[in-house]
């Protein structure tokens, strides 16, 4: 499968820019990492990832990010806005309308994530179904290389209003403390989602096991959260909240914000935005398991 005409371009600029691409194989899938020289490791917020099991949509997953934060950073210069969540790049073509159609879902999509999975945490009233998933099955189903990496992992389905399927995907780590991986879709979507949130999760594994591995220290709230969550400080929290089974839907939140969002590759990438009403500041919440 070959990039769009809008990715290579985007490409040709990140590299001119100084940027360099990493290519990781897995058993069953790529990743690609857009970082630049000068930053060190995989830990920091300005490291542009995608995951997929063809390589150069692997590539144009970490463009269309890296076109996202761009966007969110351009975005934040006039605006106070906490983090990204929202925000959702995909390169403009002759079916311009169709590229609209599916960045606006993409941007809804991640709202919803953040927001479902952030009050069903906090509200133990919302419902919950939940699943122990053995990972030798599981590595074999999403070829991510997850084998051996979690002593337990929890698929946790958050009930949701409709037909949103949000996932909240929890790996327990060996010792003490866990990583997440979250991710929305629509409930004839699962195995789609399911990936999606395998790959935040790996991500998010693969951060931990660098920063606890050496002297490095935490450079953002983002990964400060992520050390936090693997710290055991929250385990008992953990499985409260999986032993307490709410019986209701979250509520369906009212949207504020549903826009395209100009930016400096405006002509080549469309960007959108969208965000409910009380949307979660995540970050600055050390005490929700969600980020």
């Amino acid at each position: 499968m070959r990039m769009s005409i809008q990715t290579r371009e985007v490409l040709s600029h990140i590299i001119r820019s100084g940027y360099k691409i990493d290519l990781v194989r897995h058993p069953e899938a790529w990743s690609a990492h857009i970082f630049h020289p000068q930053i060190q490791g995989i830990s920091s917020e300005d490291i542009y990832g995608g995951t997929a099991k063809v390589k150069e949509i692997a590539i144009s997953k970490a463009v269309s990010e890296f076109v996202e934060r761009q966007a969110f950073y351009e975005k934040s210069r006039t605006d106070v806005i906490s983090d990204s969540t929202g925000f959702s790049a995909r390169p403009r073509s002759s079916r311009i309308s169709l590229a609209k159609t599916k960045t606006k879902w993409s941007s809804k999509l991640e709202a919803m994530e953040r927001y479902y999975a952030f009050h069903w945490w906090e509200d133990h009233s919302v419902s919950h179904a939940i699943r122990v998933i053995d990972t030798i099955n599981f590595n074999l189903f999403i070829g991510l290389g997850i084998k051996d990496k979690f002593k337990k992992a929890f698929l946790i389905q958050v009930g949701t209003p409709g037909f949103e399927d949000v996932l909240v995907l929890i790996g327990m780590l060996p010792y003490q403390g866990f990583a997440v991986g979250c991710a929305a879709g629509w409930a004839w979507e699962r195995d789609q989602t399911l990936f999606r949130a395998c790959v935040e999760l790996m991500r998010h594994y693969h951060i931990i096991e660098k920063l606890t591995s050496s002297n490095d220290e935490p450079s953002s709230l983002y990964t400060k959260k992520l050390l936090h969550l693997a710290s055991g400080s929250l385990d008992q929290d953990l499985l409260d909240r999986l032993e307490s089974k709410g019986n209701k839907k979250c509520r369906k939140p009212r949207a504020i914000i549903d826009e395209e969002v100009p930016h400096q590759f405006s002509k080549l990438y469309y960007v959108h935005r969208f965000c409910f009403e009380d949307q979660p500041d995540i970050l600055n919440q050390w005490n929700n398991i969600i980020i």
